[in-house]
């Protein structure tokens, strides 16, 4: 057998203590509607960061840094945080190694997964093998086959896997991330406003529930032992309400506003009248949280505005104002005007 170890550093010594002290800030500033989530994922990143996650587990084996599942509808906010996360423990300009669990779904994902990282290519193992301190996130995987859950059980319980020419990955320098979407498995958020403490324990009960529904699902395709790991380390997300979608919808908005002046040192900014039909549009119907105020952003204003900066022309550094917006039969149209 061969182990390799890649030529990287090791985030977890690099990244100052203050960094983790102050992550449950920097993640709510990223991340909104996730209170509860955050600080349970701060919580877990602390002991990966102390080395305390596996104290009370046999030490035969070699398990990760650090590991959580992140459950939840899409667009709840489990890819920005995974993303911030990314941000506070490698910097900007750091990368994630992301595995589509649907990519996966076959009777040979298992001896798929195996082979490739056996090469020097793009397969997670081959990463892996370059960059043993690496943030691996397991996206969806409810949608892998049972072979390839089971090499994920490897990873998680052992640390390790090994390729089918007898080289070992090695996984506990990793801290790995997987994500799941299962019917349930994101409760609605208590009602904002006053909030009682019948309403909070009436909302832990639905989280509890959702935990179970998640613990089961991985006993019945995996294992028990594995369903008990999960069960330490499952953090809920909670639907998308509308404080939040308000702040998901300002934080996108000014993502594009930015954007532009940072290509086209155009400064363009709303009227209040625009700013609130934006808003009203934008952040209902919730279902599909941020997913559906990204959607409904471009179709109303995005694409509109796009049009308008290349049939009107601009100078550098001109000031500009979205002062009206309207839905007619061929679509959004906005009308800038000059300040």
């Amino acid at each position: 057998m061969q182990y390799t170890c890649g030529p990287s550093e090791n985030f977890w010594k690099t990244v100052h203590n203050k960094l983790v002290e102050g992550a449950e800030e920097f993640l709510n500033n990223r991340v909104f509607g996730q209170t509860h989530a955050i600080k349970r994922i701060c919580s877990l990143l602390s002991q990966s960061y102390l080395g305390l996650t596996h104290t009370i587990h046999s030490q035969k084996y070699s398990q990760p840094r650090g590991f959580f599942i992140l459950a939840g509808h899409e667009g709840v906010g489990k890819t920005a945080l995974i993303h911030a996360l990314k941000d506070l423990l490698l910097g900007t300009a750091g990368d994630l190694i992301m595995v589509n669990m649907s990519d996966y779904q076959d009777n040979d994902a298992g001896k798929h997964f195996l082979v490739n990282a056996s090469i020097e290519n793009g397969s997670v193992l081959a990463k892996v093998r370059r960059n043993p301190y690496s943030i691996v996130v397991f996206d969806n995987i409810e949608s892998a086959s049972r072979k390839v859950m089971h090499l994920l059980n490897l990873i998680i319980r052992e640390g390790e896997l090994q390729t089918e020419d007898g080289t070992i990955i090695d996984f506990s320098g990793c801290l790995v991330i997987c994500t799941i979407r299962l019917h349930g498995c994101c409760p609605d958020a208590y009602k904002q406003g006053k909030v009682t403490e019948e309403t909070i324990k009436e909302y832990q009960t639905k989280e509890q529930m959702a935990s179970e529904i998640i613990a089961q699902f991985f006993e019945e395709h995996m294992s028990f032992d594995f369903s008990q790991l999960v069960r330490g380390n499952t953090i809920i997300f909670r639907g998308i309400k509308d404080k939040a979608a308000k702040r998901i919808l300002d934080s996108m908005l000014n993502d594009v506003l930015k954007k532009i002046y940072a290509k086209y040192h155009l400064m363009v900014t709303l009227s209040p009248e625009v700013r609130t039909n934006v808003e009203n549009y934008c952040c209902q119907n919730l279902f599909r949280g941020g997913i559906s105020i990204n959607q409904r952003l471009e179709e109303m204003l995005v694409s509109p505005l796009s049009k308008q900066l290349i049939e009107e022309r601009f100078e550098p550094n001109e000031k500009v104002i979205i002062s009206h917006i309207s839905d007619s039969e061929s679509g959004w149209e906005v009308t800038l005007s000059r300040v």
